[in-house]
């Protein structure tokens, strides 16, 4: 709220916890090779005090399946990591053999 002072928001407001949260991303990936540009689509879920789980959509019908469950929040990039992997492109986006080592942040 906007007439909150700085007190009431660090010591009443920022104890609120997100119940849910979910981010979409529709993503491309360019390759030097036919088709060039690839699309691929998938979500962050996470509904607490569940884990964070990464959904990937399936190119035939449009459903999402989990492709990765984990109890820490990923970062983006490890989002996109693992999305390009589940797609098979971790050799077009030279992604390292590891996935462990796709979370930059850990």
């Amino acid at each position: 709220p906007r007439d909150a002072t700085p007190d009431i928001h660090f010591d009443f407001l920022s104890t609120f916890r997100n119940s849910y949260h979910i981010r979409f991303g529709k993503y491309t990936l360019t390759v030097i090779r036919d088709p060039f540009n690839i699309a691929y689509v998938g979500a962050l879920y996470h509904a607490y005090p569940g884990p964070w789980q990464i959904f990937m959509q399936d190119d035939q019908d449009g459903s999402y399946r989990v492709i990765d469950v984990q109890d820490k929040r990923p970062s983006i990039i490890a989002v996109k990591r693992r999305l390009m992997r589940a797609f098979g492109l971790n050799a077009d986006a030279g992604l390292p053999e590891d996935p462990e080592k796709d979370d930059v942040y850990r």
